[in-house]
């Protein structure tokens, strides 16, 4: 596939590697992404008023085993091992929460990550270093080329780890009964492999939704890029001059990310972009989007070793996501699929295709859909859906005032006024409440 961007780095890194791997551009594209945040752990950030994105990201690359998933991973771990360092998880915890708090607190051994790399950073580069800075973090990179091994079977203690720490929070803890475990700023970055199959048998049902999966950029592809009968070796002169220079500004950047005008325009617009759902299992990561957009264009900014955020960034990062978002559904296959799931989705699509300003009563959107939907379906996915705050009910007097009726429309459509009416609060307020 052609991915029209402009960003300078994922284009030259497309063109380095494209005679040498047959991994599909998007398993190259994201891996090269996952290294900004395994590098710059919690010393760059956006900021969006009151909400503070980091650029960890969990990106699970899923495809037949053919599609050369591994190809594209192993090439980012080699630059991270030349030019820069990184904490890498274990292979295997056995789907332990314990062997993964154990490894970012640094408890356990990582092999030859743990050798000393030596570092050429320039005198510019390490006075941004602030080496008694209170914002050091506990990170790690979950580097797995068998994501189903890591995670073993449907190990919640683990996934309910993950998708807490996800978030960068100032701390994560749990009791036993005999102990207790703690760990300061938890921070984790994963790019991980895995086919479709393996990936649902080692996930419990309940990680879609606003679980786990939602937080999870899934890249899948069908089969793998173009063929190539001799692949050249990948150029070390090449990869000194546009490669070394990024991941080491990476590494050593501190501070928050400034925007252009133009892209705090198109960061607030693209936060009213409704994704064109086409299976329900990702309406929670529909309303997690906004969030891994401004990821994915932290990302961008920090690999063109610039330090304030530009309109080619937002749309780029928007481009890329777009053309992963195509695909995701067939990375699930068909984990996760029941009537209930299917009767969120129809709801969804029904009040997406009416008109902006027009509220629904339960019986009309029912009656567009009651062919292939039971009623028992119906009422668990309007409750689910509304228990979610995905749609709002608003309860009016019918035309004669002898009763009470209940009409429904996808929160994202209400207007600001409307959203003051209904929730005492401003949209501002809501649109916080939607990141935490």
């Amino acid at each position: 596939m052609q991915l029209q961007i402009h960003n300078t780095f994922i284009n030259d890194y497309i063109d380095y590697v494209s005679r040498s791997s047959e991994s599909p551009i998007l398993y190259h594209v994201w891996s090269a992404l996952s290294l900004v945040g395994a590098l710059s752990i919690r010393n760059a950030w956006l900021d969006l008023g009151a909400v503070r994105h980091y650029p960890n990201m969990y990106i699970v690359l899923v495809g037949p085993g053919s599609t050369r998933k591994s190809s594209a991973m192993n090439i980012t771990r080699k630059m991270i091992e030349t030019y820069s360092a990184a904490k890498f998880a274990p292979t295997d915890t056995a789907g332990a929460r314990q062997g993964v708090l154990s490894a970012l607190r640094g408890d356990i051994s990582f092999g030859d990550t743990d050798e000393a790399i030596e570092h050429e950073f320039s005198e510019e580069m390490l006075n941004r270093i602030d080496f008694e800075e209170e914002n050091t973090a506990n990170e790690l990179y979950i580097h797995s080329t068998q994501f189903s091994t890591f995670l073993g079977q449907k190990q919640f203690d683990l996934l309910q780890c993950l998708t807490y720490c996800y978030k960068n929070p100032p701390e994560y803890s749990y009791k036993l009964k005999a102990t207790e475990e703690y760990v300061a700023k938890p921070t984790i970055n994963i790019l991980a492999a895995t086919g479709t199959e393996n990936l649902y048998q080692c996930l419990p049902q309940n990680s879609t939704g606003a679980g786990f999966l939602s937080q999870c950029v899934l890249v899948y592809a069908a089969r793998a890029g173009k063929r190539l009968p001799r692949p050249v070796q990948l150029s070390a002169e090449r990869a000194d001059e546009f490669i070394k220079p990024a991941l080491r500004y990476c590494r050593t950047f501190r501070g928050g990310l400034g925007e252009t005008p133009q892209a705090q325009a198109l960061l607030d617009e693209l936060y009213e972009y409704e994704l064109e759902l086409t299976d329900a299992r990702f309406i929670e990561y529909a309303n997690d989007r906004h969030t891994h957009l401004c990821k994915t264009a932290i990302a961008l900014c920090l690999l063109e070793q610039r330090d304030t955020l530009t309109y080619k960034n937002v749309f780029d990062a928007h481009t890329i996501l777009r053309a992963t978002e195509l695909h995701m559904p067939d990375a699930l296959g068909e984990y996760g699929l029941n009537p209930v799931t299917v009767a969120k989705q129809r709801i969804v699509d029904i009040l997406t295709s009416i008109e902006k300003d027009t509220m629904l009563v339960d019986e009309q959107i029912f009656n567009m859909m009651n062919r292939d939907v039971q009623r028992k379906d119906f009422d668990s996915a309007l409750r689910e859906l509304h228990t979610t705050e995905r749609i709002v009910m608003v309860k009016k007097k019918t035309e004669d005032g002898t009763r009470t009726k209940a009409e429904y429309m996808l929160k994202q459509r209400l207007s600001e006024a409307e959203k003051k009416a209904l929730f005492g609060k401003s949209k501002e307020d809501i649109d916080k409440e939607i990141d935490r």
